[in-house]
């Protein structure tokens, strides 16, 4: 005679056989979704950024605190949203976090140099539009000269190892700089979550494993330190 096996047995058989990952890892917990200009308006700064915050740190745009789940040890934080550049300046964004007093890079340069991108140590460049050099004022959608083209897609999320326990509460902050002092950058209808969980295998928030391993018939993409311009 044959018997269905039980979903709790089911379940952990296949959790044995997976390394025990489906037990032990846990869901997604999203803690915040928020959106931000429908209405018609946008942010922008001509604010830029550096290294040292006390010098110029951009200007902040999104600020949200969250109350977490005492096992979690990611947070992670998303953003979508469309922008717009003046001048052949980049628009940086930056994400921090503070538990307590204690503000954080969500994710800093390693080594904390500046980056490929030319952002300042945590900070990412998701927008650039170089001026033509033929002196063309290619796009000029909205009367900002060479290389004002609007409403460009971003997407970009963050991920931050948490401490266990985890803090009850994570303060947010997203910040927005431009790369050219005084050339203004724009950001409009955006979406931003916060979100966390519990991962208990290795890869938690950490460096992927560089340089990979080529095997027969792969093709594995070569690293620079620097583009040639």
């Amino acid at each position: 005679m044959k018997y269905a096996l039980p979903l709790a047995a089911l379940m952990a058989s296949v959790a044995l056989a997976s390394g025990g990952a489906i037990a032990a890892d846990g869901p997604l917990f999203r803690h915040s979704a928020d959106f931000f200009k429908f209405d018609g308006t946008e942010f922008v700064t001509g604010a830029t950024a550096n290294a040292n915050p006390a010098i110029a740190d951009g200007a902040l745009f999104y600020d949200r605190t969250v109350l977490l789940p005492s096992n979690s040890n990611v947070l992670y934080v998303t953003l979508f949203t469309t922008g717009d550049t003046h001048g052949g300046a980049a628009l940086w964004l930056s994400c921090r976090y503070s538990i307590g007093a204690v503000i954080n890079l969500c994710r800093p340069s390693s080594p904390p140099g500046p980056g490929i991108d030319e952002a300042p140590n945590g900070w990412v460049a998701v927008k650039k539009l170089p001026v033509p050099v033929d002196g063309a004022t290619n796009c000029n959608d909205g009367g900002g000269g060479a290389a004002d083209c609007h409403d460009n897609a971003i997407a970009y999320s963050w991920c931050v190892q948490l401490q266990s326990p985890a803090p009850i509460s994570v303060r947010v902050r997203l910040r927005m700089a431009t790369s050219i002092p005084g050339q203004q950058v724009f950001i409009e209808k955006g979406q931003a979550y916060i979100d966390s969980s519990f991962i208990n295998q290795k890869a938690r928030c950490i460096r992927a494993n560089l340089p990979l391993v080529r095997t027969t018939g792969d093709v594995i993409a070569d690293t620079v330190s620097r583009q040639s311009k």
